[in-house]
């Protein structure tokens, strides 16, 4: 199968992606042996859903959303990280990922966009090396955006000092979820794994200096949790 992964270029040499949701899927997709190209061509016009990543199938058909393509591959060529968890601990882990996806991710955000300190830093990091145009306009009209939509869920709506308190407990609540195991799948990565990787990554190897990366240093299984992840996944990047 030819599959073309639509999303952003990398971000340094253990970041394949500033996108947490690209580098969910890019891992999943390594982690399965489910050959892919990556393209650093992102377009919100182009993109099914307006977001990244998206992805095209050899037949032509269009996907957006992570977990929608993860589960189109796993429908499409009978794969999954998930063969030897069962049932119960996936239900778990569904309630992990919202956590990841739906309230730590925008912290994130938060941390990033909405604040001075932390998009001065984006601007460089992310569009540093954009044409001149681009830097000028994008970067703006993407925090417009991302201002918006943090507002939107919530988190826009604290201040700096609750939100770094919100994020510190999620990385509390994932360090007592994985515990002494390897991986969030026990023995062997699963899905969960490649989606925390996705976000945890950007915050531990990420240019960013702020409350999550300080909350996240702090927490040792997270820590060694990501460090072997970059090798089970990425150690050997092509």
């Amino acid at each position: 199968m030819s599959l073309i992964v639509h999303g952003f270029a990398p971000l340094n040499e253990k970041l394949a992606s500033p996108s947490p949701f690209c580098l969910k899927l890019e891992t999943w997709l390594r982690l399965t042996g489910v050959d892919y190209q990556a393209r650093a061509d992102f377009n919100p016009m182009k993109a099914p859903k307006g977001k990244a990543p998206w992805v095209e199938f050899e037949d032509g058909t269009k996907l957006g959303d992570s977990t929608l393509i993860i589960a189109e591959l796993e429908r499409r060529m009978g794969v999954s990280l998930d063969a030897h968890v069962d049932e119960a601990t996936r239900r778990r882990h569904i309630l992990v990922q919202r956590t990841l996806e739906d309230h730590l991710y925008y912290c994130v955000l938060h941390m990033r966009w909405v604040r001075d300190a932390g998009f001065a830093v984006l601007k460089t990091a992310y569009f540093g090396k954009a044409r001149a145009l681009m830097r000028l306009i994008v970067p703006a009209m993407a925090r417009r955006g991302v201002v918006k939509a943090c507002r939107a869920q919530g988190i826009g709506r604290h201040s700096d000092a609750d939100v770094d308190e919100a994020a510190r407990v999620d990385i509390a609540a994932l360090a007592e979820a994985l515990g002494d195991a390897p991986f969030f799948g026990g023995e062997a990565p699963c899905t969960l794994d490649a989606t925390a990787w996705g976000l945890l990554a950007n915050v531990l190897y990420g240019p960013f200096e702020d409350a999550m990366k300080e909350a996240l240093g702090e927490r040792a299984n997270l820590v060694g949790w990501c460090e072997r992840m970059y090798d089970r996944a990425w150690g050997s990047r092509s």
